[in-house]
C-alpha cells in the first residue's frame, strides 16, 4: 500500500508537468504527423493523400539544398558557440575583476527580462490601477460598492462595532494607509480575545448644514478606531456594524 500511495503520489507532483508537455508538445507535434498525410487547406476540404507529400519532398532538389545549407550552418556555428561559451566559463571561474564584470555582462539580460517581466505582473494587478485587477472589479458590478474600502484579517476577520467606537455610525471611520495596527487585550468580551486599535480619521458630520452641496473632499477629523473579532459582534448596543472599512 504504501509503495502504491508513493506512485500515486510522484504521478500528482509529475501531473501539471506532463499535461504541459501533452498539450504543447505531444499533441502539436502528432497534429502535426497527421496533417502530414493530406492535402490540408484552409480554405479547401482536407484531402487524405497518405505519404505523397514525403515523396514529392524526396524528390524536390530545393528541399535537399535546404538541408544541405542547414547541415553547414550547423557545423559551422556550433564549434563557435560552444567555444564561446567555454570561454565565457572559464572568464568568469575565478573571482577576478574580469570575471565579475564578465557575469554581470552575461547576467543582466536575464536579470532585466525578470525584472520587467515581475514588474509588469505586478502593474497588471494592482490593487490601485492594475489593467487585470479593475477587469475582474468591473465584471461582477457587485464588487464596484467596495472599492477603496479593506478588512482587517488574519486567522480571524474583524468588524467595527458602534459599542466600541462611539460618536457617529462605524461607516463614517476611514483608516488611512499609515495607520498601525495595535492588539489590545479585551477579556470582557471573551477570555484571550485580542482586538485591534489604530488611529484612524472620521468624516465629519457637520459638512452639509442645511446647504444642498458639502466640501470635497469632505472634512475629517482624528478618532480612534477598535476591531474586535468578528465571531464576538452581539449587537452589544443599539447602533451599526462593519467589516469593510473605508480607506482614508
Amino acid at each position: 500500500m504504501r509503495t502504491g500511495h508513493r506512485r500515486l503520489t510522484g504521478l500528482l507532483y509529475l501531473a501539471p508537468a506532463l499535461a504541459f508537455v501533452l498539450a504543447f508538445t505531444a499533441w502539436p507535434f502528432a497534429h502535426m504527423a497527421w496533417m502530414s498525410l493530406h492535402n490540408w487547406s484552409l480554405i479547401a476540404q482536407r484531402k487524405f493523400i497518405g505519404t505523397a507529400n514525403f515523396v514529392r519532398a524526396w524528390n524536390d532538389p530545393q528541399v535537399w539544398l535546404s538541408l544541405g545549407f542547414t547541415l553547414k550552418y550547423t557545423l559551422c556555428i556550433t564549434p563557435i558557440l560552444m567555444g564561446l561559451g567555454f570561454l565565457i566559463a572559464l572568464l568568469v571561474a575565478e573571482d577576478t575583476p574580469l570575471a565579475r564584470f564578465t557575469r554581470a555582462v552575461v547576467f543582466a539580460p536575464v536579470v532585466i527580462g525578470l525584472g520587467a517581466s515581475s514588474l509588469l505582473w505586478y502593474w497588471l494587478f494592482s490593487y490601485d490601477h492594475g489593467l487585470v485587477n479593475r477587469a475582474l472589479v468591473d465584471a461582477h458590478p457587485a464588487l464596484t460598492a467596495d472599492l477603496g474600502r479593506v478588512a482587517l484579517h488574519g486567522p480571524l476577520a474583524y468588524c467595527l462595532e458602534e459599542a466600541d467606537n462611539p460618536g457617529a455610525p462605524v461607516q463614517r471611520l476611514t483608516l488611512p494607509r499609515a495607520s498601525t495596527l495595535r492588539p489590545e487585550a479585551r477579556d470582557d468580551l471573551w477570555p484571550g480575545v485580542i482586538s485591534l486599535t489604530a488611529d484612524a480619521e472620521r468624516l465629519a458630520n457637520s459638512d452639509w448644514n442645511t446647504t444642498l452641496f458639502r466640501p470635497d473632499p469632505p472634512k475629517r477629523a482624528p478618532a480612534p478606531l477598535t476591531a474586535i473579532p468578528y465571531v464576538l459582534w452581539n449587537n452589544r448596543s443599539r447602533g451599526s456594524m462593519s467589516v469593510l472599512i473605508p480607506e482614508g
